[in-house]
């Protein structure tokens, strides 16, 4: 899944706005959950390694333990990293888009007292 590039026609109106919003709330429900399965297969990995580690009498400092283990799940830590990143980047888009909502309806609230 990849997040779509924002143009000023993405965000022009309130009704765009508020559909870019939905949109980006979906994503960030996605990447969500995408996080908490990185994060589930990650713990699982690091698991699974300190299980073999331990199972064959590995003898080493628990700093050296540590940094083997991380270095042995790197793929589901990556995993976990690009999702935790893209859940806050969606959640930032969205914050961006409530920022100009506001703005708009501040603009269009001045533009109907002048009229009166």
């Amino acid at each position: 899944m990849q997040l779509q590039a924002v143009s000023p026609q993405t965000l022009e109106s309130i009704a765009a706005c508020t559909e870019y919003g939905s949109k980006l709330a979906g994503w960030i429900a996605y990447t969500g959950l995408a996080k908490a399965q990185a994060k589930r297969d990650l713990l699982a990995a690091k698991r699974e390694m300190m299980d073999k580690m331990l199972s064959v009498g590995y003898k080493m400092s628990p700093s050296a333990f540590k940094d083997y283990i991380a270095a042995s799940v790197s793929e589901e830590d990556y995993a976990f990293e690009l999702a935790d990143r893209t859940n806050a980047a969606a959640t930032h888009q969205l914050d961006l888009v409530r920022s100009i909502l506001s703005a708009l309806k501040t603009e269009m609230s001045s533009i109907n007292f002048y009229k009166s």
